[in-house]
């Protein structure tokens, strides 16, 4: 995709913010998930109690492959990245940093429905930003409809959140991990916003009140 191509996909995407369509994108393999207006998704793996309650988690990275994340070459810092501390606005040096949030990405069985070919309909093993990703999108439909209206464009609150230092509280930060992959040395996961993880996974028992809430 050349820069004239990447510039038709964020005015798209910018029109999409202002009819209050959320798009979450893959933060690995498509250009779109630099863009300003969209929320990219990092991938983590998450450890949980036998009863479901969550314990830890640390940026995903095994043998299957990597959460992706970094610095844009093409698209400036947006406006809600301007908040972040001095630390990270020397590695991001005016330009869009990716992810936004993670969610896990270890592999799962998910009953997946939409091939053409009934046939591959059922239960599979999905896993990476593939499946954090979507993940994210269900999320937001479910603040939606928890508000009773589109909540639109979501990263301007979030990042609101994390320079008001309430990160805990709505999100579990990854401060463990890197995606450094195939020779390629990647970024480390930190406390706070990182290009590994972004803000971290959602608490989604207080996240998604907050997310309701007129500003």
């Amino acid at each position: 995709m050349n820069t004239s191509q990447c510039w038709q996909v964020a005015e798209i995407l910018a029109v999409r913010m202002w009819t209050s369509v959320v798009i979450c994108c893959v933060p690995d393999d498509t250009i779109s998930s630099i863009v300003t207006y969209v929320l990219a998704v990092g991938g983590s793996t998450l450890q949980a109690s036998p009863e479901g309650f969550f314990e830890s988690e640390v940026v995903w990275n095994d043998d299957i492959g990597a959460t992706g994340g970094g610095v844009s070459q093409y698209f400036a810092e947006p406006f809600y990245q301007r908040s972040l501390p001095h630390s990270d606005q020397k590695q991001l040096a005016g330009r869009r940093g990716i992810p936004d949030v993670a969610f896990n990405a270890e592999l799962i069985y998910t009953y997946v429905s939409f091939y053409p070919d009934p046939d591959y309909n059922g239960f599979q093993l999905n896993g990476g930003t593939s499946e954090a990703t979507p993940a994210w999108a269900g999320v937001m439909a479910v603040a939606d409809q928890l508000a009773g209206r589109p909540l639109g464009f979501a990263n301007p609150k979030m990042y609101l959140l994390g320079a008001l230092g309430e990160q805990s509280a709505f999100f579990h930060d990854v401060t463990t991990g890197n995606n450094a992959t195939n020779g390629l040395p990647g970024y480390s996961a930190t406390a706070g916003w990182d290009p590994a993880s972004g803000w971290g996974s959602p608490n989604l028992g207080k996240l998604l009140w907050e997310m309701r809430k007129d500003d």
